[in-house]
């Protein structure tokens, strides 16, 4: 049975145990907006609400939750720093960017909150409607790898991407 498509944690135990040839090979496990971030600036790090989506993380004391991942056979140390969205991570001078700040990054529908304004406790944004645009070959998979011969620019030789994290 494949792993629900919405949380990262059981898809790395399903990986560890199903794929432990893959698993063996993976050095960090970033989520998307973390991989942009590294190779932009050479930084691990992800933000609050996406490490919130993994299941690995305690929103309380805003880290990884170490003895989840224990017990889910994860090692933290795979695993990105986390900090607060919008952080200053480094500066980039790839792509164009001539030394841009990069930040880290809010999941959708905590911008959303906060793009309506939805700053005080009570207040609430209805976001329960969204729409995701993926291309019809990844829709019937829920990891896609992505093998290189040798090592990119950003130091990363492998990676795999997971829809819907």
């Amino acid at each position: 049975c494949a792993p629900a498509a919405m949380y990262s944690l059981p898809k790395l135990m399903w990986i560890r145990t199903h794929r432990p040839d893959l698993w063996a090979r993976t050095r960090r496990v970033l989520l998307m907006g973390d991989l942009v971030i590294q190779m932009l600036t050479g930084e691990c790090v992800t933000n609050y609400s996406a490490a919130a989506r993994t299941m690995g993380f305690d929103v309380r004391r805003k880290c990884w939750d170490t003895a989840l991942l224990a017990h889910a056979g994860i090692d933290p140390a795979l695993l990105p720093s986390v900090a607060a969205p919008g952080t200053i991570v480094g500066t980039s001078h790839r792509c164009g960017l001539r030394g841009t700040k990069i930040l880290t990054t809010l999941h959708d529908q905590g911008a959303a909150a906060l793009g309506a304004g939805a700053l005080s406790p009570g207040d609430a944004v209805d976001g329960s409607v969204r729409g995701v645009c993926l291309p019809g070959a990844l829709l019937d998979h829920s990891v896609a790898w992505v093998s290189a011969d040798d090592e990119g620019e950003g130091g990363m030789d492998h990676a795999v991407f997971f829809q819907n994290i």
